[in-house]
């Protein structure tokens, strides 16, 4: 079986989940899809620093990339 390299998809979302900390999102986050030994897609968030804004409001130093927005 020839398996492909990861690919990026756009996972929808209109509500982001971090530390307990809900945050509205417009069009969703980044993430990679790959595939599993049986062939079933898994996906990954990328993640990226967070925002001083983004690291204050949920107390982490990462964030999930976002489409078309900073928070």
């Amino acid at each position: 079986m020839v398996r492909a390299g990861p690919e990026p998809v756009v996972v929808p979302a209109t509500y982001g989940l971090a530390n307990g900390v809900w945050f509205k999102l417009k069009q969703g986050m980044r993430g990679l899809v790959v595939h599993d030994r049986k062939g079933a897609p898994v996906v990954f968030l990328i993640c990226q620093p967070a925002t001083r804004y983004y690291q204050v409001m949920t107390r982490s130093d990462w964030m999930p990339a976002l489409v078309g927005e900073v928070i």
